[in-house]
Formats: C-alpha cells, structure tokens, sequence
C-alpha cells in the first residue's frame, strides 16, 4: 500500500513555486522576453512544427526545432498583417468596414 501522502503534496507545490519563483527572475531578462515572444506565437509553431520536422527529419533535430520556433515566429508577424492569415493562424476574424 501507498501511503507518502504528504509526499505527493509537497513535492508538486514545490516545483509550482520553483517555476513561478524563475520566471519572475527571468521576466524582465531577454530570455524572460524571447520567451514570452515565443510563447505568443505558441499556436502557430504547434501548427507548423509537424511539417517542419517531417521535411528536415534528416538533418539535425536541434536545427528542425530552431526552424520550427523561427518560421512560427516568421508567419506569426505576417499573419497579423493579412485578414486571411490572421484568421488561418491565429483564429482572429475581423469584418472589413465600408467607408462612406
């Protein structure tokens, strides 16, 4: 029978508070930054690193992944440009507005 169950209660908490306690050292720190640019392009990467790592699976994995991260970045800033991009990659839908 299992019985740790103080165990089970602290070690998760601790870890909870580690992570929080790191990244508020890192918030303000350029890994802090490019970490938070990546996470904010985080649906766009999960859509296209399938693809990028199924294409480049010969070559180094290190170097898929660096792909990946950069072209989600990459259509990350075009797709805010263009309404149909926009609505594809990041589920944003704007109506166009008539000027009269």
């Amino acid at each position: 029978e299992y019985s740790h169950w103080f165990l089970d209660i602290i070690i998760p908490v601790s870890f909870t508070l580690a992570l929080y306690w790191i990244s508020l050292l890192l918030r303000n720190s350029l890994v802090g930054k490019s970490l938070c640019a990546l996470g904010e392009c985080s649906l766009t990467i999960f859509f296209i690193h399938a693809a990028v790592l199924y294409v480049f699976r010969e070559y180094s994995i290190v170097g898929a992944i660096a792909l990946a991260l950069l072209l989600g970045w990459i259509i990350q800033k075009f797709s805010r440009q263009n309404r149909i991009l926009s609505f594809l990659f990041l589920g944003i839908y704007k109506k166009e507005t008539k000027q009269q």
